[in-house]
């Protein structure tokens, strides 16, 4: 690969195609800062859409929520009627929606 990427990098390539790309280039920037700060060998899937979310799915779903307190995501949502089920770590960062979706959360009270 050998090639870096800075985000001021798209400033001075002309936009190919009509329309603004800058909210999309502001969320690759704002995903980008977030691998970074989490380690981007743990993320099997990103997605980072121009209308204001970034989700990442890790490359272990154990490793949801350690992920999401690192990105200081406190609002889980748990999903148990889709199996398998999983929890979704949201929040704001940087102005965007973040969701980091991890293993399914156990009840209070309850053991594994």
């Amino acid at each position: 690969m050998g090639t870096s990427y800075s985000p001021s990098d798209h400033a001075a390539a002309p936009d190919p195609m009509p329309g603004d790309t800058s909210s999309i280039l502001l969320a690759l920037d704002t995903a980008r800062a977030a691998l970074v700060e989490i380690g981007a060998g743990r993320i099997e899937l990103l997605t980072a859409t121009g209308s204001g979310q970034v989700t990442i799915q890790p490359t272990r779903l154990a490793d949801g929520e350690s992920i999401a307190q690192a990105l200081d995501l406190d609002s889980p949502l748990d999903h148990r009627m889709v199996p398998p089920g999983y929890t979704l770590w949201c929040g704001t960062r940087d102005g965007f929606e973040f969701q980091v979706r991890g293993a399914l959360r156990q009840p209070l009270g309850v053991r594994p």
